[in-house]
């Protein structure tokens, strides 16, 4: 089995979204992913300034911070 060489983050308020996506991505692609999911967008920006993402996705929608201001944020921490 070879690790994961891909890593996504996932951000959801809504739990069951958030595993649904976290199932699909898994079905799909196995261990060739490196999922992290969370219903925070506090936790995946700390995330962010701890580890590179490929690929985030994240609904727009959420309390506290929307989609797009996290997105933003995630940016400008991995311009890359």
């Amino acid at each position: 089995m070879s690790p994961a060489t891909n890593h996504l983050l996932i951000v959801d308020d809504e739990l069951h979204i958030l595993r649904s996506l976290h199932r699909l991505v898994r079905r799909r692609f196995g261990m060739q992913v490196n999922c992290w999911v969370t219903e925070s967008t506090h936790q995946a920006l700390e995330w962010a300034r701890e580890r590179p993402f490929d690929a985030v996705v994240s609904d727009l929608c959420m309390p506290g911070m929307d989609g797009l201001a996290l997105l933003s944020q995630v940016a400008a921490i991995q311009p890359h």
